[in-house]
């Protein structure tokens, strides 16, 4: 089979939902734009929903097939996968279960003798949190690229130590392209958009709960205390004495209309983006496309989105920020004009740095084709036999419940002595240890945790779960979901 005769398989978890507001929506729509540039492209996304991508949108020609669920979009991949065809598997695809799709998806590559590319668009998250016998380890070797869209060259060094044979790094302002007029056969616009229309001083969107939240007060108080018009996409934030305008976007395209509404956007940073460095937000860029000048928190790798000063303001105060929202309509619209031209480049250099390295993946061989098929529960199959801890708080037969999913491993009598001893052993805690696990452990993460959860033990809903080292442990068997 020629490689013009081959398709590509992009699995992502959304890009017609129009119940996702934030920004990731339109990164896996660029993905799946580039495939469809390249050849033949099947999308497949998770759970339905009840209208399709706006008319005004790139993805509205895209060929998007919903599923009802994980087996459902499974089998319909395998119904379809021929060799040399590649999947592009995009983190989160699965939603609750990703780590159970990232293992299907090999499966059915090494059956077929298709070519897989892992894209992680969070890898400051995803890496921050990879314990020593996390799954993705395993998989890592048997993958053909991973595609990055944040994290820089430190995500790019991590990725290859943990065994990934080739890294291919991606601007995160390839993010944009979805949103049209970037493409050079649609005539490539670059103007900066007109200001008459621009009636918000500052827009802040922020997406969901995270520890941002808690900075976010003071800065839309400094704002709107001013007598700046501030317009927040979010529920009503608590803490926030100045009166704001809270208002409810329910797709990617309808936020880039309030983009193209404000002078200003406010970019505030999840502590794993402070933390790692190189993790812009999509907003940052959707922003600075619409011609609105981005105000955002520093982070290590900043230069290589935007250039402090000249394209984006900068700010470590809150206090400092009436001054800049004030400063001459002229500087304001320079800005913002470098910045969207900025970010056009960027994101057309990124798509034909993708396009490429997809057409790589066509070009190769199929790859041999094995006559069985690998066990989907390759991930406990890569436990078994790793030394099994219980904790104080769990019985024995939570002991006994272990040893039949983990038949080769041994039990640990001794107590460890600290969290070196832990980092490759099953630890077996129960459920309220389990909540406050994450908050007080320091050190090395065990290669797993067995949550004990007898019938009618209470669920909290603080309990932090990390899928593909946290399981379910009940007298019935294992799961890989998390407490509901």
């Amino acid at each position: 089979m020629s490689p013009a005769e081959r398709t590509l398989h992009v699995l992502a978890p959304h890009v017609t939902d129009h119940r996702v507001t934030k920004g990731g929506t339109n990164g896996y729509r660029a993905i799946a734009l580039a495939c469809a540039s390249t050849g033949p492209t099947q999308v497949h996304q998770l759970f339905p929903d009840s209208v399709t991508a706006p008319a005004d949108s790139e993805v509205s020609r895209l060929r998007v097939c919903t599923h009802l669920n994980l087996r459902a979009l499974v089998e319909a991949v395998e119904a379809t996968l021929k060799p040399g065809d590649v999947v592009v598997k995009c983190v989160g695809a699965g939603r609750d279960e990703d780590h159970v799709l990232d293992v299907e998806v090999m499966d059915l590559a090494r059956r077929a003798g298709a070519r897989v590319a892992y894209l992680d668009g969070d890898a400051a998250l995803r890496l921050d949190r990879m314990p020593a016998r996390f799954y993705l380890r395993d998989l890592l070797p048997r993958l053909d690229v991973v595609f990055l869209l944040a994290g820089g060259a430190r995500a790019e060094k991590r990725y290859l130590s943990l065994g990934a044979p080739a890294v291919v790094r991606v601007p995160p302002a390839i993010t944009t392209f979805a949103l049209g007029s970037i493409d050079s056969s649609t005539g490539g616009r670059t103007e900066s958009p007109r200001a008459t229309a621009r009636d918000i001083d500052l827009l802040v969107t922020v997406g969901k709960v995270s520890a941002r939240e808690a900075r976010l007060p003071a800065w839309i108080d400094a704002a709107a205390l001013a007598g700046r018009r501030v317009a927040v996409v979010a529920p009503p934030q608590p803490g926030i004495g100045a009166p704001i305008e809270h208002l409810a976007p329910r797709d990617p395209i309808a936020l880039q209309k309030l983009y193209l509404r404000s002078r200003y956007t406010l970019n505030l940073l999840r502590g794993p983006a402070l933390r790692f460095g190189h993790t812009p937000p999509n907003r940052m860029f959707e922003a600075a496309f619409a011609g609105s000048v981005v105000i955002t928190e520093p982070y290590p790798g900043i230069e290589q989105d935007l250039v402090p000063g000249r394209e984006c303001h900068v700010l470590t105060d809150p206090g400092a920020l009436p001054a800049v929202l004030d400063e001459p309509v002229d500087d304001w619209q320079r800005m913002g004009a470098a910045a969207r031209e900025r970010v056009v480049n960027s994101a057309r250099h990124g798509m034909a740095k993708l396009r490429s390295a997809l057409n790589d993946l066509l070009a190769k061989p199929p790859d041999p084709q094995p006559s069985v098929r690998r066990s989907t529960c390759r991930i406990l199959e890569t436990l078994d036999g790793s030394p099994v801890v219980l904790d104080d708080s769990v019985s024995s037969e939570a002991l006994e419940a272990a040893m039949s999913v983990l038949p080769n491993s041994t039990v640990r009598v001794s107590k460890p002595d600290g969290p070196a001893e832990l980092d490759d052993v099953v630890l077996v805690l129960s459920v309220s240890a389990k909540e406050h696990f994450d908050d007080t452990w320091r050190g090395p993460s065990p290669a797993a945790l067995f949550v004990w959860a007898p019938d009618g033990a209470p669920m909290s809903p603080r309990i932090h779960w990390l899928p593909g080292r946290d399981w379910l442990l009940t007298p019935a068997g294992i799961s890989t979901r998390g407490p509901r």
